[in-house]
């Protein structure tokens, strides 16, 4: 009865950094969309956000478990990015109903959690890679940087036909290119691993 646990234990723990790597981003979209739209409700948004924040801490779980180097472990990045999305939660519940009242100062607000949500996803990601793969590493921040001055400028200086300009440039050109990317380094990380770790022993 323990053994056949311990598969089922193991089986979810090999499943995490999947589930991290796909739900990440499809939160996030869900998001933008129930903003663009209004279909989803407050309510089920609360959910998206705190599965979102629960799947970032069984990922940060996760590293704390398989990360090689004890003293660089990346997880504390994965929990500031957890915590960045707890603060956003409870402003968003503190400022309910007064949306109207702030204009253009919640926007920037928003503006600053995107940010700080995208670098310290950023820095943590890149923490897992090892220094030999520096190119992955250097294109998976360049566009995060890249996304957040993009999305500046289209707060601050942004107009309807400009906003649309710079919607798809971001989804066509940026996103979904750092989506994939966040796929691969993430997937790399868990399983590609594993299988390195497996052939050595093959050797051996």
């Amino acid at each position: 009865m323990s053994l056949s646990k311990n598969r089922i234990i193991d089986f979810l723990s090999k499943c995490i950094p999947f589930i991290y790597a796909i739900y990440i981003p499809l939160s996030f979209y869900l998001y933008v969309y129930g903003s663009l739209t209004g279909d989803i409700c407050g309510m089920y948004g609360y959910f998206i956000d705190i599965s979102r924040i629960l799947v970032i801490l069984l990922f940060s779980s996760y590293v704390v478990r398989t990360y090689d180097l004890e003293k660089k472990n990346p997880s504390k990045h994965f929990v500031i990015f957890a915590g960045i999305s707890i603060l956003e939660i409870v402003f968003a519940v503190c400022i309910h109903g007064k949306c109207h009242s702030y204009g253009m100062l919640l926007t920037f607000v928003y503006f600053i959690f995107f940010a700080a949500e995208i670098m310290a996803e950023s820095i943590a990601i890149s923490q897992l890679q090892k220094n030999d793969e520096l190119e992955g590493k250097k294109t998976w921040s360049a566009m995060n940087i890249t996304i957040i001055i993009i999305a500046f400028c289209w707060i601050m200086f942004g107009n309807y036909k400009s906003s649309i300009i710079y919607f798809f440039m971001c989804v066509i050109m940026l996103l979904i290119p750092r989506e994939l990317i966040r796929v691969c380094l993430v997937l790399e990380y868990a399983y590609g691993k594993k299988k390195g770790e497996s052939s050595k022993e093959g050797e051996s």
